[in-house]
């Protein structure tokens, strides 16, 4: 029987390997990991005729088997897979291991006899020339000049050997700065930024190129450091906003828990812009946010929307109770890139359905994936957008922030993102325009 240890937080258990097995943080998972690196539904080991299989579920962070990114891999006997911090060895029982369509192995071939050698003439070698002797002359003393030269150049000898001997030896700072340099390598390619940094920090300052390098690698790295936190902040914000509204339709008649929750995001993101969208929510339960009257909802635009510009298809009214309906017009949108309006079409279908009804629990599922695919585009341009200022490309940076900002509109869940690319169109024509 195949069997999967777990190494987790500390502590390794070893279960048995009987029936699918999912991996994740949310509770409909097999094995649960209380891990904010690990997606809600990570990946998945599913039995397959030809053996265990995993895959990924679209993760976050991707699953990695043997420090590779995959997304689907057969699995072998000790495969060692990466499910964010926790890592899971595939362990098959022997029986797995042997192929049973295989008979004994053939008999080793036999080499061929070796050919008989033939027979080559012996030639003999002519008799060696006889050598000429001749008396060597008779040796002329030295005279005074050429013995002060022969001294002169033992000197120069020595004085080189001497010089090559101090120049081959390295100062002790560089050879400390080279492998320095090696350490924080290393770091870099395992992607432990904060390690790397910790080592670079410790470049001797004699080494002033060395220093100048390691200061500003370091400087690029504390910057990747921050941007992986302010994603890893806006993951954690987007799953906490997702809670309270799905705590909100499944439960219209619990405004005062409604408001506990609401406050307590906002004491924990009190600059987040979704906290109008929160407010809103709180007002049509009834009152505004503690208690107080609130902030007025803030309007949605529901004309009908065309997709493509000029005699594109309009949109038909959305149905509470036709699920095809919505799923085709949000469709639609999301594949013109129109997170926003997609967005704003799926929430006025959700505010008319029950609470209860299944299909209020498809919808909110749908709207956290809308949400995750609105972070990905965002991320993809940006990137870009920054590479192509990097060239001093201003125009095409511009043409990708419009982008963004035409995709996602004032739409509340989006607003941040949408904001953050208007302040990189501003700084776009400062970079145009210096003064």
């Amino acid at each position: 029987m195949a069997k999967l240890r777990i190494e987790f937080s500390g502590s390794v258990r070893e279960i048995d390997l009987t029936e699918d097995t999912s991996f994740g943080r949310g509770d409909e998972s097999t094995v649960v990991f209380d891990d904010k690196q690990c997606s809600r539904r990570h990946c998945q080991i599913e039995r397959t005729e030809g053996g265990w299989k995993l895959v990924d579920l679209e993760s976050r962070n991707g699953t990695k088997v043997n420090g590779n990114f995959v997304n689907q891999h057969l699995l072998k006997n000790n495969d060692r897979v990466e499910v964010g911090t926790a890592f899971v060895t595939f362990l098959s029982a022997a029986a797995d291991e042997t192929d049973p369509g295989t008979g004994p192995p053939p008999p080793p071939r036999l080499p061929p006899p070796p050919a008989k050698p033939q027979t080559q003439p012996v030639r003999v070698p002519p008799p060696p020339a006889p050598v000429a002797y001749r008396t060597p002359a008779p040796r002329r003393p030295q005279s005074s000049s050429s013995a002060l030269g022969a001294v002169f150049g033992a000197i120069l000898l020595v004085a080189v050997a001497a010089g090559g001997f101090f120049l081959s030896r390295k100062d002790p700072a560089e050879v400390r700065a080279t492998q320095l340099w090696a350490e924080a390598k290393e770091h870099i390619l395992k992607k432990n930024y904060a390690e790397a940094v910790k080592v670079l920090r410790q470049m001797p300052t004699s080494v002033i190129e060395s220093s100048a390098r390691a200061q500003a690698k370091i400087d690029e790295l504390e910057r990747t450091l921050a941007e992986e936190q302010r994603l890893r902040d806006h993951a954690e914000q987007t799953d906490r906003y997702d809670e309270i509204r799905k705590f909100a339709v499944q439960n219209p008649d619990k405004r005062d828990e409604l408001a506990r929750k609401i406050d307590f995001f906002r004491k924990d993101y009190p600059t987040s812009a979704r906290l109008k969208d929160l407010d809103a929510l709180l007002a049509d339960s009834g009152g505004g946010a503690g208690g107080g009257g609130g902030t007025p909802p803030i309007p949605i635009d529901r004309t009908p929307v065309t997709i493509g510009g000029g005699g594109g298809t309009t949109l038909p009214p959305v149905k509470p109770d036709d699920y095809k309906v919505i799923e085709t017009s949000v469709g639609q949108l999301i594949a013109a890139e129109r997170f926003g309006p997609a967005l704003r079409a799926l929430d006025e279908y959700i505010k008319k359905l029950s609470s209860q009804s299944p299909e209020a629990k498809k919808a909110l599922d749908w709207r956290a994936k809308i949400l995750d695919e609105a972070e990905l585009f965002f991320t993809a341009k940006d990137e870009a957008a920054r590479k192509l200022i990097k060239e001093r490309k201003y125009a095409e940076a511009r043409a990708l922030y419009d982008a963004v900002v035409k995709s996602f509109g004032e739409e509340n869940s989006l607003f941040e993102r949408s904001l953050k690319a208007q302040d990189e169109i501003k700084r776009i024509t400062e970079l145009e325009n210096p003064k």
